[in-house]
């Protein structure tokens, strides 16, 4: 318990002290400092037990909404920015053949280690830079966005999601949304944006379904956006 507390004081200032002019850095020292541990991609300094409740809390509402959606096994899934792969783990689980993607050579050792054995493709690559040759059924990405802070690298992330998806598939991104008329926020590591944002760049896609909810231990409001294209 107290080498626990250690742990997430450290990684705190480690948060504080790196600052976020260099994310690829400072998600790899976050995730060399965390490990397998869930503060390392959940709420930083909530636990490891915490964290594991809030992601099963978001995985009961993604798993809902991919059958809300027809998106079945076999349907291929990209999980994009999957850091140490937990939720890769759980739609293979499912039965979903997945390929997984992140900028962090730290995250991606450490999902190697949990997805040893099971399929799954991994590659390292930006949201910013995604463009793989395959086309899957869903693409989704859970809150990766809000931490790209730079709006044109933003634009060019959800354009790339996109344009992952098979012609009849689902766009699936969790994010954290803002009212169109609220400030984006200032913390230098994330940066909100509205579901206005989103229709303007994915002006030719439909939300097909918007799920709020609050997480249990965080008590944040997280919102599940899915989208398919128009027509």
């Amino acid at each position: 318990m107290i080498s626990g507390l250690r742990r997430r004081l450290s990684g705190r200032r480690l948060h504080r002290r790196r600052g976020y002019d260099d994310p690829q850095g400072y998600w790899n020292a976050r995730h060399r400092h965390f490990g397998t541990e869930l503060d390392g991609v959940g709420a930083i300094g909530l636990g490891d037990a915490a964290n594991d409740r809030d992601y099963r809390a978001k995985w009961a509402e993604i798993s809902a909404a991919l059958d809300a959606a027809a998106v079945v096994p076999p349907a291929s899934v990209l999980d994009a920015g999957c850091g140490i792969g937990w939720f890769s783990e759980r739609l293979i689980e499912r039965g979903h053949p997945v390929t997984a993607t992140d900028f962090s050579a730290d995250a991606l050792r450490l999902a190697r280690r949990r997805l040893d054995g099971r399929g799954v493709e991994l590659v390292q690559v930006s949201l910013e830079d995604l463009a793989l040759p395959e086309r899957f059924d869903a693409v989704l990405n859970v809150d990766v966005l809000f931490h790209v802070v730079d709006d044109e690298r933003w634009v060019r992330a959800v354009t790339n999601l996109a344009d992952h998806v098979a012609p009849a598939g689902h766009l699936v991104i969790q994010e954290a949304l803002r009212a169109a008329s609220d400030d984006a926020g200032s913390a230098s590591h994330t940066r909100f944006r509205s579901l206005d944002d989103y229709r303007r760049v994915l002006a030719g896609w439909e939300l097909v379904d918007h799920r709020p909810y609050a997480l249990p231990e965080a008590g944040t409001t997280k919102d599940l956006l899915i989208w398919r294209r128009r027509g």
